[in-house]
């Protein structure tokens, strides 16, 4: 056997066995831990909202409202219409429940797919590349992105985070490699499978479209530099088949814009120094060195190679990883809704540039050692994502249930969110409650009194962030009742009465 064929041999077996691994770590223990607060949230729309309402005293296929004015009788489009994503990954959450039933692991499959999906893509491009100095990139970054936690962590969740950063990598390698292979100053016309995936992305996720729409606007500037109106009129055409989507969704868009759903606004330097750290810890303390790094790298050595991108269009990518960044620290800012997963989307193109940059490096120790740094915090990382629970809400709607008779009623907090109990609570519908109330202000405590007062058990449950208002509650109708009991479980609390 040839030293060729060993070569191959050896990379089929290295590709196989981080996909596999990665794949392993996306699928473990998947229906495992409880849905929280946001999945629950995206299983209400899922599993529990009709495209069409039974009847016309049921409600309209579509009404404007906010999430906080929305109803257990709104329909698919009304609620996802006050969300603040588009629509694509509750479809898939329904298709994946209507083959598979409604659990936490069916809700969940989707985005353990789409992080293997995203290892397989890698895989095939390191074993199709001819470039040695390209392969051995592709190979570390498929390393990286196998192990990252923040991939597993979020393709194990029931949200578009997975789906959103599969599709956006793969969108970046097709315009990559247009623009890699050009020959030209400028990169080759966007194909048809480039629009799909730049409309896929645009309906995953509002972030996602930003990252498709800077690599779109590098080909429209193309375009109108080359007048190719085919492609001006394709993008035109992409931006007519979103529009609909916009149409339904633009009151949410500007609640939020306005501040309508965040926890503080900010200014854009507040989101932008708040990112930075948040960015670095979910791709690991050692990338604020690499990006030094890779700017001196671009800006001072040279390197030979087909995985260079040749000077500009090494700093090319650079330049949309950035732009990229700064446009999220802006949104961020502007809508105050901020967390540390709105930068997934990120993750596997800035892997894969660190995969570029370290593979380009002459001395194999450096590019070694500095593949152990990046690397040493993972096993720890991924030990402490199983180990993790966010909240609980199976076991307390166990224990819930527990205590539930035919005349005792249930309590959920904050009306907009009463819907999604039910994935839980549904196990008891057989023998009860006899009614369920929403509490979210104190306004309504003397409504709800009046109400469970009777009762000779009321049963609640609740977030440990609406632990004040069931205070609250508790201060102006307790009193009633002779024993309190409340039992925590991560997060969630199930809280008994009885008289």
């Amino acid at each position: 056997m040839t030293e060729w064929r060993y070569r191959e041999l050896a990379l089929l077996a290295v590709t196989f066995s981080l996909v596999v691994f990665g794949g392993f770590l996306r699928f473990h223990d998947l229906g495992h831990k409880s849905l929280w607060t946001d999945e629950l949230f995206s299983v209400d729309i899922a599993l529990f909202r009709d495209f069409l309402p039974p009847s016309a005293a049921d409600g309209e296929v579509f009404r404007r409202t906010q999430i906080p004015g929305i109803n257990s009788h709104d329909t698919f489009l009304t609620l996802k219409a006050a969300d603040q994503s588009p629509p694509l990954n509750e479809f898939l959450m329904r298709l994946s429940g209507k083959v598979l039933g409604f659990d936490e692991y069916s809700m969940r499959l989707h985005s353990a797919i789409a992080g293997t999906l995203l290892l397989i893509f890698i895989a095939v491009l390191a074993v199709r590349e001819r470039d040695h100095v390209g392969r051995r990139a592709l190979i570390l970054a498929l390393f990286f992105s196998a192990f990252s936690p923040a991939l597993i962590e979020y393709a194990q969740e029931a949200r578009a985070y997975a789906l959103g950063s599969t599709i956006c990598f793969i969108a970046f390698w097709f315009w990559y490699v247009r623009w890699r292979d050009s020959g030209a100053e400028l990169g080759r016309p966007p194909i048809f499978v480039d629009y799909v995936l730049w409309l896929a992305a645009a309906y995953t996720h509002y972030n996602a479209l930003i990252f498709v729409s800077i690599l779109a606007a590098f080909d429209a500037y193309a375009a109108v530099r080359r007048s190719n109106w085919r492609v001006i009129r394709s993008m035109v055409l992409l931006l007519v088949l979103f529009l609909p989507w916009l149409w339904l969704n633009y009151h949410a868009l500007v609640f939020s814009a306005q501040g309508g759903i965040g926890w503080a606004k900010q200014s854009f330097f507040s989101a932008f120094s708040q990112s930075v750290p948040l960015t670095m810890k979910m791709l690991g303390e050692a990338w604020s060195f690499l990006f030094i790094f890779a700017a001196w790298l671009v800006v001072l050595q040279r390197n030979r190679g087909a995985e260079d991108l040749g000077g500009k269009k090494r700093l090319l990518v650079l330049t949309l990883i950035y732009v990229w960044f700064l446009l999220i620290c802006y949104v961020v800012g502007r809508s105050g809704v901020f967390h540390s997963r709105h930068f997934v989307f990120l993750i596997p193109v800035v892997y894969f540039w660190a995969a570029t940059t370290i593979s380009a490096i002459r001395s194999a120790s450096v590019a070694f050692l500095l593949v152990l740094v990046f690397s040493a915090g993972i096993p720890e990382s991924i030990k402490n994502l199983y180990g993790a629970m966010k909240e609980d809400y199976r076991s307390a709607s166990n224990h819930a249930c527990s205590m539930i008779d035919s005349d005792v009623p249930v309590v959920t907090t904050w009306a907009p969110n009463s819907n999604f109990y039910k994935f839980y609570l549904r196990q008891c519908a057989a023998k009860g409650p006899a009614a369920h109330y929403s509490l979210s202000t104190p306004a309504e405590y003397p409504g709800l009194c009046d109400q469970v007062g009777t009762a000779r058990r009321v049963v609640f449950e609740y977030p440990d962030a609406h632990t004040g208002v069931v205070d609250g509650f508790r201060a102006v109708c307790g009193q009633q009742f002779s024993q309190k009991e409340r039992t925590r479980f991560y997060g969630v609390s199930a809280e008994v009465w009885n008289r």
